[in-house]
């Protein structure tokens, strides 16, 4: 049988105080290497993979963004969480998927060239829009 993912590490201290209009948003990323192409890889194929993440991770499709590079892509998609706890949370369920991924070679219904790397917590810092010009 697969062995347990590895224990979670500690979550990221608070970050410190920021400017008016600056948000700091939990996030989790995990990156995987899949077997195809980014034309293969369109609009649909995309959805689909987020679709199942946010099944896999419990959380809308909506939160959840991809940047997509090269050859037999790689795909690294960030998943926004409401807290530090809730990023915990995603990241231990995405982190038993990558598990189950070493002995499927799939990962979110796609093909792996290799097992995908354990998903990490950060901070994603948001600079809200300035008001538009009186």
């Amino acid at each position: 049988p697969p062995s347990p993912p590895p224990p979670s590490p500690p979550p990221s201290p608070s970050p410190p105080p920021t400017s008016p209009g600056v948000t700091h948003v939990p996030v989790v990323r995990v990156t995987a290497s899949l077997d195809t192409t980014i034309e293969a890889f369109d609009s649909a194929a995309q959805a689909n993979y987020k679709a199942s993440l946010a099944t896999a991770a419990g959380v809308a499709a909506a939160d959840i963004s991809l940047a997509i590079t090269g050859g037999s892509i790689t795909v690294t998609a960030t998943i926004q969480t409401a807290s530090a706890t809730a990023a915990q949370t995603v990241r231990t369920a995405i982190a038993g998927a990558v598990s189950a991924s070493a002995t499927t070679s799939t990962f979110m219904g796609f093909t792996t060239t290799a097992t995908p790397a354990l998903p990490t917590i950060s901070t994603l810092v948001v600079q809200a829009s300035p008001p538009p010009p009186a």
